[in-house]
């Protein structure tokens, strides 16, 4: 891989987040922070834009994933990739309509994360 790409992780179990984090800094990306809320989300990358977001579906806080990353669409052009433990049924055309880059069913490996964002990112 070439340069390390920066990313947010938004995941608001943090043993999960954790492991993440770890298996995915080992791959060459930079992790620039750890978030449980969709809030902190979207105030992050208005401060400190990254290139990818990594988000669950469901998060701490009164803001889903789904809202979130629809502000942050609004705000950057930036991929995002969704994690989540629900069925397509339960999550529905908000994700759809969203268009994320990518969307990885819980439990997610690092690897599996990894993967994904080499394809995304290059």
């Amino acid at each position: 891989m070439g340069r390390p790409r920066s990313l947010i992780l938004v995941e608001d179990e943090a043993f999960i987040a954790l492991n993440l984090k770890l298996g995915l800094e080992r791959a060459g990306y930079v992790v620039k922070a750890i978030l449980a809320t969709g809030e902190k989300a979207v105030e992050r990358m208005d401060l400190e834009p990254t290139d990818v977001v990594v988000m669950d579906i469901r998060l701490a806080g009164t803001m889903t994933g789904i809202e979130a990353a629809t502000r942050i669409r609004e705000r950057h052009a930036v991929p995002i990739i969704f994690m989540t433990g629900f069925t397509r049924e339960e999550y529905g055309r908000e994700v759809d309509e969203l268009m994320p880059s990518m969307l990885l069913n819980k439990p997610v490996t690092s690897e599996a994360l990894a993967e994904a964002l080499e394809e995304i990112c290059g």
